[in-house]
């Protein structure tokens, strides 16, 4: 026997150096309730070539993850005859029992694809539950229900708190009425429980008392107890008809209950998403999204004998009034609008000495409109570190060259602009000195009648 052990030991041993790692688990947290996750220190030693050991486990009961989280989706990489340590974390799934539990984890080396596992364990305890039992009931019991429709009682539920509270088992019962249905119940979750109550269409109106029960694991958490009565039925006429005036559309719709008692009947009629905007109701109705669409609705309650109408008044008029408007709005700005633009540029940029020497300027007019325009004057305002070389005998000569405070002006006077007719001017300027970075050059102005125009500013670099 003694033998034995000894070459099982040998075996075990010579099994771990062929594998060349050894993987050690240190319980950091080994004591928990159900709800809660243990976490032990895990130290990889790799005594070959670098590896990457990826982690795995078959136990339904718990899951795991590894901090940091790449540990557990990449895999653990332990660098050549090094060690590396990470922390794992198990925690059960769903509802475990007390006492040990032991939970195999699998490491695969990435180059040999060889598996060592380990077994961690984790002792689930009942009295290291931090969370109180505490559950919301209420209940939403309508105090009419009809023969004529299917009904509806609400019943929610709301943990408020982590504890996984498990099922609940809620009945309703009355003379008339008896269900039964069970819920689960996770942390921090709420539910509404929405039982579908209907009758015999021919039931004669009468009371009745329901009560509700909610039970959790056999101990009753809420009762409800509510009179209710089931209401007699009517029958409702429905008749509809349009009218359509220009852009105005309105649908009438009649409501008739030739039943013998006071009932009611749900209304909805859909419109779309621009529809909404120009549709008004009478007498007013709550509007609700619908799918794509909206839905107006109401309930329409009649006596017997009783009519009442719905009217739906589809107006387009506030778009006219608004198309109107902006067209007045448009012939003002296009009235009131300079139609001359004007644009300055410079080409043809030369350097001396290191700085600015030599440019040209263009001047650009143009007639947007579609009329003719008369009469318009130029003027280009030169700054003082220039000064006027030659006027290029392409364009049309200044009919005035003088003097101001700033610089030298330019003038033109041109006889008239054909409807959407452009023309350039140009000339050149020298600098005084050598400019060295760049200079700007200021607007130029048209005026023609009392209007009056101004182009962009130029700023002169250096090429």
């Amino acid at each position: 026997m003694t033998k034995k052990l000894l070459f099982l030991a040998i075996l075990l041993l010579c099994m771990q150096f062929a594998f060349a790692t050894n993987i050690t688990f240190k319980p950091v947290v080994d004591q928990i309730s159900p709800y809660d996750a243990a976490s032990f220190e895990v130290t990889l030693y790799n005594d070959k070539a670098a590896d990457r050991y990826a982690i795995s486990h078959q136990d339904v009961m718990w899951s795991i993850t590894m901090q940091p989280i790449t540990d557990y989706t990449s895999g653990v990489d332990v660098n050549s005859s090094s060690s590396k340590t990470t922390m794992l974390y198990i925690k059960p799934r769903d509802t475990i029992s007390f006492g040990r539990h032991d939970v195999e984890i699998a490491f695969t080396s990435k180059n040999t694809g060889e598996v060592v596992k380990q077994v961690v364990t984790a002792y689930v305890r009942e009295d290291l539950i931090k969370y109180p039992f505490d559950v919301t009931v209420n209940a939403d019991i309508p105090v009419i229900m009809s023969p004529k429709r299917t009904n509806s009682v609400k019943v929610a539920l709301k943990n408020n708190n982590k504890l996984d509270v498990g099922d609940f088992d809620i009945t309703l019962k009355s003379d008339l009425i008896d269900k039964k249905s069970t819920v689960t119940l996770n942390s921090s979750q709420e539910k509404v429980i929405d039982f579908s109550v209907s009758f015999d269409p021919q039931i004669k109106p009468r009371a009745d008392t329901l009560t509700i029960q909610v039970m959790h694991n056999g101990s009753l958490v809420k009762e409800f107890k509510q009179e209710f009565s089931i209401s007699g039925y009517g029958n409702f006429i429905r008749e509809e008809s349009k009218e359509k005036k220009g852009l105005v559309e309105t649908s009438k719709i009649t409501f008739t209950n030739n039943g013998t008692v006071e009932s009611e009947s749900e209304f909805e009629f859909a419109v779309s998403g621009f529809d909404r905007y120009f549709t008004n109701t009478v007498p007013k109705m709550t509007l609700a999204k619908f799918g794509d669409g909206y839905q107006y609705l109401a309930t329409v309650r009649l006596g017997p004998g009783k009519t009442t109408t719905i009217q739906i008044v589809k107006s387009y008029r506030p778009l006219a009034y608004l198309a109107i408007v902006l067209i007045i709005i448009l012939v003002v700005w296009l009235a009131f609008k300079n139609p001359i633009v004007l644009k300055k540029s410079v080409k043809n940029v030369e350097m001396a000495e290191g700085g600015i020497s030599r440019v040209r300027v263009i001047l650009r007019i143009k007639n947007r409109s579609s009329r003719m325009i008369k009469n318009i004057e130029i003027i280009d305002k030169i700054p003082s570190i220039c000064m006027l070389e030659r006027r290029s005998e392409e364009t049309l000569k200044p009919s005035k060259v003088f003097q101001f405070p700033g610089g030298t002006a330019i003038s033109w006077n041109l006889h008239h602009l054909d409807p959407k007719e452009e023309i350039l001017l140009d000339y050149e300027l020298k600098t005084k000195l050598r400019v060295v970075g760049d200079f700007q050059l200021k607007p130029f102005i048209a005026r023609h009648g009392s209007k009056k125009s101004a182009s962009n500013v130029v700023d002169v670099y250096a090429p």
